[in-house]
């Protein structure tokens, strides 16, 4: 038999990470009852996974380049992205939201390249100038997507925290204390404005390429 004849066997069939990641995606209910954890690989040279925690004051429709999300969760390409929220009826004249983006990575076997870093995104809502808004709906209908200019919208501003009605818990509470660990600041309009109203935000971030032997391009050798 030549050296390099190989049986058949599943073994031949196994997958072989290369780049590749192999993380928990997600958890299922198996016929059991127990709960079951779903696995994937994933090119981190590709994309990122990232979780979203979020308080808005009132009931809120948020976009991620310009598509609706229907999770708290998505995986985004090295680059910029935006994310763009409306709410359309709310008390102007309170602390409208709250927002942290973070990377969520829970790693079953890592095999990449020596050499590979990769630089997990993080935006927290901040009084910088960077969280744009206006009062009126947007003529443009991509006003949510990452080639609308915002640059004419004014910011938000940094405002205290709504306080809880005394003996009130909620999940909107959590969410503003869960937001506040992850390093987020409450946004409000300046001058705390008066008045119910809807209002609509965006925000512009970049999600850096991994460094890969030298590189930083996030391309392949």
């Amino acid at each position: 038999m030549a050296d390099d004849t190989r049986l058949n066997s599943l073994d031949r069939f196994r997958k072989r990470p290369g780049r590749l990641v192999l993380e928990v995606y997600s958890h299922c209910e198996v016929p059991a009852g127990c709960g079951g954890a779903v696995l994937r690989w994933r090119n981190p040279l590709a994309s990122v996974p990232v979780r979203i925690a979020a308080y808005t004051l009132a009931q809120a429709t948020w976009f991620l380049d310009g598509t609706e999300l229907r999770g708290n969760g998505a995986d985004l390409a090295p680059g910029r992205h935006v994310l763009a929220l409306v709410m359309d009826n709310v008390d102007r004249s309170d602390g409208l939201l709250m927002l942290a983006l973070t990377a969520e990575q829970q790693v079953v076997e890592r095999s990449t390249p020596p050499g590979l870093t990769e630089q997990p995104p993080r935006v927290a809502s901040a009084g910088d100038g960077t969280w744009r808004y206006v009062l009126a709906r947007p003529a443009a209908d991509d006003w949510a997507g990452l080639g609308f200019d915002d640059r004419g919208w004014p910011a938000l501003v940094a405002v205290p925290v709504p306080q809880p009605k005394e003996g009130e818990r909620s999940l909107s509470h959590y969410r503003q204390r869960r937001c506040a660990e992850l390093g987020a600041a409450c946004l409000g309009l300046p001058g705390r404005a008066s008045g119910m109203g809807g209002v609509w935000v965006r925000k512009v971030f970049e999600v850096a390429a991994p460094h890969l032997g030298g590189r930083h391009d996030g391309g392949p050798k």
